[in-house]
């Protein structure tokens, strides 16, 4: 999958983690990927690895083709972390199951066809 047409505007990504959970941050409102967004002069792919790192601590090194793209957003597979979890003000960095981040009430539904698309494509 490429990014072709306009430019997204925001970025995610997705580390996986131990047993099958995925690097999530929890708050008020639920579980949700770390991300955020692009800033002028930067790359989808440059912006999920900015958000990562400034939310959670890790530094990933990202598949350079997103695995899912919304109108609005591309979202990235990290293929390698390094560092330690640390909470950088958007919430608590936690290794999550992709159920709490399906039951968030705003984003569950894309999160839920981001891990579709990871489980069809690998």
């Amino acid at each position: 999958m490429t990014l072709s047409g306009p430019p997204v505007r925001a970025a995610c990504a997705i580390v996986r983690g131990p047993q099958g959970r995925v690097l999530a941050l929890r708050r008020a409102d639920g579980f949700v990927l770390p991300g955020g967004g692009v800033e002028h002069g930067e790359t989808a792919m440059q912006a999920a690895t900015r958000e990562v790192a400034e939310e959670t601590g890790l530094d990933v090194m990202l598949h350079p083709v997103p695995v899912y793209v919304t109108r609005s957003t591309a979202f990235f597979v990290a293929l390698h972390a390094t560092g330690t979890l640390r909470n950088g003000g958007e919430g608590t960095p936690v290794w999550a199951t992709w159920e709490h981040l399906f039951a968030h009430p705003r984003h569950g539904m894309t999160t839920r066809r981001v891990a579709e698309r990871l489980r069809r494509d690998g």
